[in-house]
């Protein structure tokens, strides 16, 4: 058996021809990877499509939170005014709500500064530069990435602000319970001054 070498390698190799199955999975592999990067990309876009609306909406809390902070501030200013015993033992836990609940809103207020609108410049509302569409769209990809340091502060400020709920309705308490023991010394003092 005298074989050449191109015989031997003739031999050991199976036929180069692919099959139209083999074709047709080649193709189908190559639409699937194409398909899921679409897919992927359209995700991406339609979460930070909504990232304006959603930062501007973000703004108007942290601005109705400054509001009612003030007006809170303001309540317990007027009441420590007048002698009132409940607000003597309530001064702490409120003045440390109030301070925990203004630093949470100003941190927030200074995370989604980061985010705010660069003006562009142009004359008319349809012209647009290609740097000033580019920060938009870096703008609205920061605020994706920085999407759970965004709502960890949003916590916060929640946080805060049901502890300052907490604290009022303990003073409520304090004075409700203030105002029922007064009644009842009231109702002992004229029903022992009848008898």
């Amino acid at each position: 058996m005298n074989c050449t070498l191109g015989q031997q390698l003739k031999e050991a190799c199976p036929p180069c021809d692919d099959s139209p199955l083999s074709y047709a999975g080649n193709i189908t592999g190559i639409l699937t990877f194409a398909l899921g990067l679409a897919a992927s990309f359209l995700a991406f876009f339609s979460i930070i499509r909504d990232a304006d609306v959603e930062i501007g909406s973000l703004h108007q809390i942290v601005a109705e939170t400054k509001a009612h902070i003030s007006a809170m501030r303001k309540h317990f200013e007027t009441l420590g005014l007048r002698r009132d015993d409940d607000l003597e033992l309530m001064q702490v836990p409120i003045r440390n709500s109030l301070a925990g609940f203004e630093e949470a809103a100003l941190e927030m207020e200074r995370h989604l500064g980061e985010f705010a609108a660069v003006p562009t410049s142009g004359s008319g509302s349809g012209s647009r530069s290609s740097s000033s569409s580019s920060s938009h769209w870096a703008r609205r990809v920061r605020w994706w990435y920085r999407g759970k340091e965004t709502a960890a502060k949003m916590a916060t400020l929640e946080s805060y602000n049901h502890r300052i709920t907490a604290v009022q309705l303990t003073f409520l308490l304090r004075k409700s319970d203030s105002a029922n023991n007064q009644v009842l010394k009231t109702v002992l003092r004229t029903t022992a001054g009848k008898s």
